[in-house]
This record gives structure tokens, C-alpha cells and sequence, in this order.
């Protein structure tokens, strides 16, 4: 129901549950239904990954929402475990097995932990990948991500929320990085969900962003979905956005050093895979509009 790092967190945390009962000798299969994510509703698990990395399931089969909810409701007696966007069903009362809570961003900023299975993209994703990142020299990902970027503005349901957010925490944000990055001497790739900060960043000489094809008929933003309701796209275009999401969100694996600030009360998950997979020494720097901000 949310963005691309919340998907391939869930994903690794299924294939690591279902590995662990395969060894125990129990059959696995994999009911996939994409009807709730405002990424996926139209995309095929097999366009998405290379689904010799989900070996350990029996039989793997994309459902509709109709047959989604009767299924595991009829047929499914226990439910033994039951995680943020994804459940275990069985017939009969399965061993308690643990596996870790890869929600939890600190294992990989702070411990640097690894998970034991990791998800395979499709080919053409890091293809693109490897396109975007070709002739770049070394760089540090700068990422700043909102919960409110199409209008700008505090929603009424948001009030409640740790923090407000608006413009104006917004302007704060992108002038701090600005003046900080037009100092530094580094480059930089900046990722953000807001286009007044990336169309700001862009202005320095050493900043670059992926360049997202057709924003004139979506934004850049994990619930775009709902702003192309009664707009006539063509279902490529809309696979096409989300290849060029995903191949932005695996280059992170090849930067320096992460520098994040979000309106929200966490670490944005779209810095997992890049977290994950990392194989520099990297440094990690949060900062909000009222702390100061230290380039590493």
C-alpha cells in the first residue's frame, strides 16, 4: 500500500519466512495480489523480479482482488503471523518462526546488517541503472522526501503528525542544502519526491537527478497513481515510470555517503536497497529545518 523500499523489505522478509519453513519441509506457496499498492495495481510480479530468487515457493500465482480476499478468508484456518502489508495463511498451525523486522532502518545505518536473501530485480531495471549512473563521477546521495509534495501545503489529517509540513519547511530545507552543497567541492545525486527542491538543486553545477520521462502527465511521487485517475495513459508508460523508480532507487548502492531529511518521523525506506547493499564505507546525516547540516 506504500512505495518501493516498504515493497522490497516485504519482499525479503516473505522469501527469508518461506525459506524457513521450505527447510522444515513445509510447501510454500506465494499468493501475489497487487490490487492495494498505488506502485504495483498494474504491474505483474514477473516484471518486476527475476523469479528464480523466489526458488523456495512451490507454485507463485498473481491474484485479482476478488479472489485475494476469498481465498485466504475460506480456505485459511490460522494465520500465524501477520506483518505490516503482508500475512501468512495456512490450513493447519505452523511453528513459531523469527525472522527479523526489516522495517527497522537502524539495522542497516547503524549495524550495517545484511539479510541472508535478497530479491533479484529484472535485467532492464539495471539496465537503466547502469545507464543513469554511466560517466558519473564519485558522489553522495542527497534525498529529501515529503509527505505532502503535490500541493505543498498541510493536509488537515496531517496536523496530528509529529511534524507540520508546508512550503516553507520545504524553502528551509533546499536553501540549507543548497548553500551547503554550492560550498563542497563533491558531487552530488539528489533524489526528492519534490520538484521545487530537485528543479532548485539542479541550478549547481555539481548536481544531477534522474531524469524521469513524461512528468508533464504524472509526478514523481509513490501515490502518482491517484492524479492519472481519468487520464487516458498507456499501461508502458506507466511500467516504464515505475522501471525508472526502481533503477533510481537501486543506484544508491553505488554512493558515497547519505544525506536525508524527510517531514516525517523516520528514515524513508526508499534508502533500504541502497543501505543494504552498499559496499562503501559510507556515512549516514539526518538533519530536519531546525538542525544544522554537515556534509560529510
Amino acid at each position: 500500500m506504500t512505495g518501493i523500499g516498504d515493497f522490497y523489505l516485504d519482499t525479503i522478509e516473505c522469501l527469508e519466512y518461506a525459506q524457513k519453513l521450505k527447510e522444515q519441509g513445509h510447501p510454500v506457496q506465494l499468493l501475489f495480489s497487487s490490487v492495494r499498492n498505488k506502485y504495483l495495481e498494474h504491474i505483474k510480479l514477473d516484471e518486476i523480479y527475476d523469479l528464480e530468487t523466489f526458488h523456495m515457493f512451490d507454485s507463485i500465482e498473481q491474484l485479482d482482488r476478488t479472489v485475494y480476499f476469498q481465498r485466504t478468508i475460506r480456505e485459511c484456518t490460522h494465520i500465524p503471523i501477520q506483518g505490516k502489508r503482508w500475512r501468512i495463511f495456512s490450513s493447519s498451525s505452523l511453528p513459531k518462526i523469527h525472522i527479523p523486522h526489516y522495517q527497522r532502518m537502524d539495522e542497516f545505518i547503524l549495524h550495517r546488517k545484511k539479510p541472508v536473501l535478497l530479491p533479484q530485480f529484472k535485467n532492464i531495471i539495471h539496465d537503466k541503472k547502469e545507464e543513469f549512473i554511466q560517466n558519473k563521477n564519485l558522489y553522495d546521495f542527497i534525498h529529501f522526501r515529503t509527505r505532502n509534495a503535490k500541493v505543498g501545503n498541510t493536509s488537515p489529517h496531517l496536523e496530528k503528525m509529529d511534524k507540520r509540513e508546508g512550503h516553507d519547511f520545504t524553502e528551509k530545507v533546499t536553501q540549507k542544502v543548497f548553500q551547503a552543497v554550492k560550498q563542497s567541492s563533491k558531487n552530488y545525486h539528489v533524489g526528492s519526491n519534490d520538484r521545487y527542491f530537485v528543479d532548485t538543486m539542479k541550478k549547481l553545477p555539481n548536481v544531477f537527478d534522474y531524469s524521469f520521462s513524461n512528468l508533464d502527465l504524472f509526478m514523481n511521487d509513490y501515490d502518482y497513481y491517484k492524479h492519472i485517475v481519468g487520464k487516458k495513459i498507456d499501461r508502458e508508460i506507466i511500467l516504464n515510470r515505475f522501471y525508472e523508480n526502481v533503477a533510481e532507487f537501486i543506484s544508491l548502492e553505488n554512493a558515497q555517503n547519505f544525506i536525508s531529511s524527510t517531514s516525517m518521523c523516520w528514515v524513508s525506506h526508499f534508502l533500504s536497497y541502497g543501505l543494504i547493499n552498499n559496499k562503501n564505507n559510507y556515512k549516514f546525516v539526518s538533519f530536519s529545518d531546525n538542525s544544522n547540516l554537515k556534509l560529510p
